[in-house]
C-alpha cells in the first residue's frame, strides 16, 4: 500500500470538498532540512522550489500569493545560510511570491532547540502575517514598511 504524502492528503479533501477553486493563497514555511544536508541539496532549493510553485499553479487555478517564511537563522546545518537566500530572493523571481522573515525573534519565543518556536512565538509570527494576508487577499491597505520585511520594501 502506497501512502499519500501531506501535498496529496491536503489536496484529496480540497478536491472533494469542492474547495480548490477558493484556494487564493499558500503559506509555505519550510527548508531548514535542506539546509541540513550536502552544498548541492541547499543549491538546488530554488528548483525544489520552482517544481513544487509550479504544481500549486496547476492544481490551485485562482492561487494568487505563495508567502515563503524565510527560515531562522538558530536552525542547525551547514548550509542554511544558502536556504535563507535563496528564499529571500524569491520575489526576484515570481511575481506571486512574498517573503516573510521569521528571524529577529525573541529568545523566549523560541523552543530549546533553537530553531523553532514556542505557542507565544508561532503567535507572534501569526500577527505578523495577518497585516501580510489582509492586504494581499483583501485588499486592506497596509504600508509595506509595516508589513515586510526590509529587502521587499
Amino acid at each position: 500500500k502506497i501512502l499519500a504524502l501531506p501535498y496529496d492528503r491536503v489536496y484529496k479533501k480540497l478536491y472533494h470538498s469542492k474547495a480548490l477553486q477558493g484556494v487564493k493563497g499558500i503559506f509555505w514555511y519550510q527548508g531548514e532540512s535542506d539546509g541540513n544536508f550536502t552544498k548541492d541539496t541547499a543549491l538546488n532549493y530554488a528548483n525544489q522550489f520552482d517544481k513544487l510553485r509550479s504544481s500549486w499553479k496547476m492544481d490551485y487555478p485562482n492561487l494568487k500569493k505563495i508567502i515563503v517564511l524565510q527560515i531562522n537563522v538558530g536552525c542547525s546545518g551547514n548550509f542554511l545560510n544558502i536556504i535563507r537566500e535563496t528564499q529571500r530572493t524569491l520575489p526576484e523571481h515570481y511575481l506571486d511570491v512574498e517573503v516573510m522573515s521569521t528571524t529577529g525573534s525573541n529568545q523566549g519565543d523560541r523552543s530549546n532547540d533553537n530553531c523553532h518556536y514556542t505557542e507565544k512565538g508561532y503567535e507572534k509570527i501569526a500577527d505578523n502575517l495577518v497585516p501580510l494576508a489582509k492586504k494581499l487577499f483583501y485588499q486592506i491597505e497596509s504600508p509595506d514598511e509595516l508589513i515586510l520585511p526590509a529587502n521587499n520594501i
